[in-house]
């Protein structure tokens, strides 16, 4: 008796070959695959800081794979600003990739200048001459643990393309940087990025930590104006959790940090974290105030630390609850499924051992400033290298004495208040002054 089944089975494939034959074609509703969408927007190098999506591997093969291209790609994103004009003689010093990674001024007619101060911290300098002409030769920074110094080498002035960038003092090549940049965009894991830049672990993961510390820097001097929630006509989910559990309930307590989230529904859906001494309305009504725009509809649970948005006058916020014990999702609609599916990829983000202390709040300002830029991490970290251009062991020192506010509602990133402890850095070439004063919250907000 034949088999009713192997038509069935022939035609089905008769139909999958032909299938397989048919030129590529867009979806239903006329919408281009991601791998059609991929080769449709291959770009030259000089496209790449046009931003957009996050390049393949393919666009920055050149890059990654030579160091002189990739100084000339950091030079042209203006991440290397050596000076254009020479500070002698005042005219155009051309710039072009060599091994010393140095501009210099090669007229004759350059005058020569004797440094009156050290070009590193500002400090007196002494001077040592020749005992029979009385000509200066060389000048040493006094400050003894500065060690600059400057030599007679004629009358050609020369200086780093690192000087005033996050590459200064770094014997990392520039390639090697632009892969760590790029496994850094990409999440990639420490070991992982070790073993595919030929980096060893430990530089790795520096570079990783002070990636994420510009991003906070980036974070913090844009305000929390750029990362307002809600509006008029838009709902914002607030909840707090707590970075850390016992497996099975059992064993010791786990001293972790409750960090106090808010989540705006629909769209980029845009994010606020902090992380947070406790959860009393004292603590959490200074942040839904400093991040929620008035006329928000807010939807939490029925912790108590909520009880007293009803009572604030002038925001006009609608504050919709409902009951865990009892429902999830209220009949007219009220939910918190948003924010709660964000702690689970905001821990997926964030190693075990770093989900308490400074190093938390850092991992929440880089998810933060991850959601603001999803549709162009590229761009905007590109912006960032060239806009702060803060070394790596400024930042470390920055972030180590930063002073961190009580009142999120007195948070003014122009506040340049002086101490003997300042620390300045260098922003858009320019100077700031940074407080460095010793931390007296348990917490940090923007």
């Amino acid at each position: 008796m034949p088999n009713p089944l192997r038509g069935l089975f022939r035609k089905g494939w008769q139909r999958r070959r032909r299938r397989n034959k048919r030129p590529p074609r867009n979806n239903g509703n006329g919408v281009l695959s991601r791998g059609q969408r991929r080769k449709r927007v291959q770009r030259e190098i000089h496209e790449l800081e046009k931003g957009g999506i996050m390049p393949s591997f393919d666009e920055l093969m050149p890059l990654l794979t030579c160091n002189d291209k990739a100084t000339q790609f950091f030079y042209d994103n203006k991440v290397l600003q050596p000076p254009a004009n020479c500070p002698r003689c005042d005219k155009p010093i051309p710039y072009a990739p060599n091994a010393r990674n140095t501009v210099r001024c090669r007229r004759s007619d350059c005058p020569f200048i004797i440094p009156s101060e050290c070009d590193k911290c500002g400090d007196v300098v002494a001077f040592y001459t020749d005992e029979n002409s009385g000509e200066i030769l060389s000048a040493v920074c006094q400050n003894s643990g500065c060690h600059w110094t400057w030599k007679h080498t004629g009358t050609a002035f020369e200086t780093s393309i690192n000087k005033g960038s996050v590459m200064v003092n770094c014997r990392l090549e520039k390639n090697k940087i632009l892969w760590l940049i790029y496994l850094w965009l990409l999440k990639v894991p420490v070991r992982t990025a070790s073993v595919m830049s030929s980096v060893s672990e430990g530089t790795v993961s520096r570079w990783y930590r002070h990636w994420r510390r510009m991003v906070t820097e980036m974070v913090l001097q844009a305000g929390k104006e750029e990362y307002m929630l809600g509006g008029p006509g838009r709902i914002v989910e607030a909840d707090e959790g707590k970075f850390g559990k016992r497996k099975d309930n059992r064993g010791r307590c786990v001293n972790a940090d409750w960090v106090f989230g808010m989540v705006e529904r629909g769209g980029d859906r845009k994010m606020a974290l902090a992380v947070v001494p406790n959860r009393k309305a004292d603590t959490l009504i200074p942040l839904i105030t400093a991040f929620v725009l008035p006329g928000t509809t807010i939807h939490t649970d029925m912790h108590g630390g909520y009880n007293k948005i009803e009572e604030l006058e002038g925001y006009g916020y609608v504050h919709k609850r409902l009951c865990h014990k009892y429902e999830f999702v209220a009949q007219d609609g009220t939910h918190t499924q948003t924010i709660e599916g964000n702690w689970r990829v905001l821990k997926k983000n964030v190693p075990e051992s770093q989900r308490e202390g400074s190093d938390l709040q850092e991992y929440l300002y880089e998810c933060m400033w991850r959601r603001k830029h999803t549709n162009n991490l590229w761009g905007s970290f590109m912006e960032g290298l060239a806009s702060l251009r803060y070394r790596p062991a400024d930042i470390d020192r920055l972030w180590d004495h930063r002073e961190l506010m009580d009142d999120p509602d007195n948070w003014d990133p122009d506040d340049t208040s002086e101490s003997s402890d300042d620390i300045s850095l260098s922003a858009d070439s320019s100077v700031s002054e940074i407080s460095a004063s010793d931390p007296s919250s348990d917490y940090m907000v923007i």
